[in-house]
């Protein structure tokens, strides 16, 4: 830390071109946070707080975020807040984002102590100098802390976040300046160009561009405070037991399609308990509307947004899927259990590499079929077959040839003209175009593999070689029968 006789200099000039007390200490170099509640302490009898609102005491660096009537004000808010939406999140963290001309105004103000003050420059480099938002921090967490009841975290790694975005109607104009320093950059000027610029270029350009010492605020800023959670993901894994269920809500023309789906059928409880402002819903692949999915069933995990409930405990989750699965008989969940952000990768990771298995119903349009017609289906191993993007679903992705890959096969003789087809093959494979054929789009099929024509009943997912979510201890096994529901001429 500088000398005593610098420091006060420091700080007076400072405070002869507007800077607040707790500014003109950051400009002296200090780093220790203590300092700066010690000097927010000292002064309190200058001001006179008010829960109401901020003081009008405009610091010409920080617009007076930091003054103790301003933050008293946001921490007032902040507790109102934590309060009304009952987060059980214990410890909380706080973010500030002030305009991009307050990286202009810094600059400026340590241009000026360079002119000013003897000496300024070589005592205190512009890297040291504390940044405003730590300072701010060290000075509303605790009051938040005490009237919330929660921890706090003075880094920003909390789970649970109270958000202060300050505005200023005078930021554009102030921020011009960085074109003039970074010829040919955008109009809208970002923090990240504006400290580029102001870092590249040098003092004498500085000295040129800026107004040095930078004057008032023209005006008083506003503030907007919001609270909100990190995102809590829960995972497990569905069977669908349905013909007439779609994974996501369906919807065509703007008419929805199907009564309910196995998306809403999951998610629904979950943004109940956790009182969750929104939920994105992914799985490991999707089956069609009339696909069965069976075994242990598709791994899928749903991203609870601003959870207000976040704390879940294992038995809480347990019972939510004894109550799924009383409820929609047509749905089996399993599995239920929180993950992390980074785990969730799991369930894209390998996707062109995992196996699927299957078990499809085919019928020969060709006429009868003796069952050793049907060799060739179970004497072929790793079939390499070529599908373009099947007729089906090309209104909602591109067209492209795909090469994918077929195992194993092997039939099951039903009767005359029907036969079971279990086969497991590479993720992604189209298992109703390479049964029918899709006019010649998927090449081999099933047709040119046996000679004749076949159509697909009925398909299932019989099972999906993810191993995750990791398996839970009290989990029934599947007892659905594959492909036993559908009838000979019954759809697929």
């Amino acid at each position: 830390m500088i000398d005593k006789e610098l420091r006060l200099q420091v700080e007076q000039e400072c405070q002869k071109i507007g800077c607040c007390i707790h500014c003109s200490r950051r400009f002296t170099g200090d780093r220790v946070l203590d300092n700066y509640v010690a000097k927010s302490t000292d002064s309190a009898a200058d001001e006179e707080p008010s829960a109401k609102k901020p003081k009008l005491d405009l610091c010409v660096f920080c617009f007076g975020v930091l003054s103790s009537s301003c933050v008293e004000y946001l921490s007032s808010k902040a507790v109102s807040s934590l309060e009304a939406a009952s987060y059980d999140e214990p410890v909380f963290t706080t973010t500030l984002s002030m305009p991009v001309c307050t990286l202009v105004r810094d600059k400026s103000l340590y241009l000026h102590l360079k002119r000013s003050v003897p000496g300024y420059g070589e005592k205190v480099r512009f890297t040291h100098l504390l940044p405003l938002k730590d300072i701010w921090k060290q000075l509303i967490n605790g009051r938040i802390a005490s009237g919330a009841g929660k921890a706090a975290d003075n880094g920003y790694f909390a789970e649970l976040m109270v958000n202060v975005e300050m505005a200023y109607r005078g930021d554009r104009r102030e921020v011009e300046v960085i074109s003039k320093l970074r010829p040919g950059g955008r109009d809208l000027v970002t923090r990240t160009m504006a400290d580029s610029a102001l870092e590249a270029s040098p003092e004498a350009k500085l000295l040129h561009c800026l107004t040095v010492p930078p004057g008032p605020p023209v005006a008083p800023p506003t503030y907007q405070l919001t609270c909100c959670r990190n995102a809590i993901f829960v995972a497990g894994r569905y069977n669908k037991y349905s013909r007439n269920m779609s994974q996501t809500p369906w919807h065509v023309d703007g008419a929805r399609r199907t009564e309910s789906s196995l998306q809403e059928v999951i998610t629904d409880p979950l943004v109940s308990l956790t009182k969750a402002s929104g939920v994105r819903f992914s799985a490991s692949g999707r089956e069609d509307v009339d696909v069965r999915t069976l075994g242990r069933g598709r791994p899928f995990v749903a991203e609870l947004a601003d959870p207000h409930v976040a704390q879940l405990s294992a038995e809480q989750l347990r019972q939510l899927q004894r109550t799924v699965n009383a409820v929609h008989p047509e749905v089996r969940v399993r599995d239920l259990q929180l993950v992390t952000r980074e785990q969730t990768a799991n369930l894209k990771e390998g996707e062109e590499d995992k196996t699927k298995s299957y078990t499809a119903l085919v019928q020969s349009l060709s006429g009868p079929l003796a069952p050793e017609r049907l060799a060739p289906l179970a004497a072929a191993r790793d079939l390499v077959i070529s599908q373009q993007t099947p007729v089906r679903v090309l209104h909602r992705r591109p067209m492209a040839t795909r090469q994918k890959t077929v195992l194993w096969m092997r039939p099951e003789p039903v009767t005359d003209t029907l036969f079971k087809l279990h086969l497991q093959t590479q993720a992604g494979t189209y298992i109703k175009e390479f049964v029918h054929g899709d006019f010649g789009r998927t090449e081999p099929n099933v047709g040119t593999l046996l000679g004749g024509k076949f159509d697909i009943l009925a398909l299932d997912v019989e099972s999906i070689e993810l191993d995750w979510p990791p398996a839970l201890d009290d989990e029934d096994g599947d007892t659905a029968e594959p492909c036993a529901t559908v009838e000979p001429g019954a759809q697929a």
